[in-house]
């Protein structure tokens, strides 16, 4: 799976853990990590399929893929991460999973997926290993625990436009994305939450 020695030798080692729009995430158990793995356009045709299977043995060879994902994640790693502080990130590892290690991913996360995200597939070449924050830290390990515990993802968004969007655009990326999402039947309401609101640095604003 690659030179970090994780190992994904069948199902029962790992989680569906959820996705987004551009990356489908599983966990691998016991290992207090998750593994990220870019998505792509699902083909619609035998003619799509093959020219995917034709460009991903063509990037795999010329490591382009890999390439690009060590390009993104160098920029996390050097920029973002120093921005944020260590402390509340996580180091990140490039992986490389072959054509039948992704075939075994979306075999076993077919049932999991959102009917909504089934339009897309995993990507070869763009993987990569995190921590998995989904877990209270190390130091915590020797406190007994009763029930359940939950992890809340908080994604507040981006919270800002570029001039020239602030003239071309009624609202934020974000609500735009919400008003599409309805009328597409995605979602059965708007969300009043704004992310540039919260980044207003209006204390009214913000509390709204």
């Amino acid at each position: 799976m690659g030179s970090d020695g994780a190992q994904l030798a069948g199902a029962h080692e790992w989680a569906y853990r959820g996705e987004g729009n551009c990356n489908l995430v599983v966990g691998l158990q016991g290992a207090r990590q998750i593994l990220r793995i870019r998505k792509t356009e699902k083909p619609q045709s035998l003619l799509g399929w093959i020219l995917v299977l034709l460009t991903d043995l063509i990037e795999w060879c010329s490591g382009k893929a890999c390439g690009d994902e060590a390009r993104d994640l160098a920029f996390y790693c050097q920029v973002m991460r120093p921005l944020i502080g260590a402390h509340y990130t996580s180091e990140a590892r490039m992986v490389a999973l072959s054509r039948p290690q992704l075939q075994l991913i979306l075999e076993g996360v077919r049932q999991r997926r959102p009917d909504h995200r089934r339009h897309k597939t995993l990507q070869l070449g763009r993987a990569a290993l995190f921590s998995d924050f989904a877990f209270l830290p190390p130091r915590f390990d020797h406190l007994d625990f009763i029930g359940d515990t939950f992890a809340v993802e908080l994604k507040p968004k981006q919270g800002w436009r570029p001039p020239k969007e602030r003239l071309a655009l009624p609202q934020c990326l974000y609500c735009m994305h919400q008003l599409l999402k309805l009328q597409t039947g995605r979602i059965q309401g708007r969300t009043d939450y704004c992310p540039e609101e919260l980044f207003s640095g209006d204390p009214g604003r913000m509390r709204r």
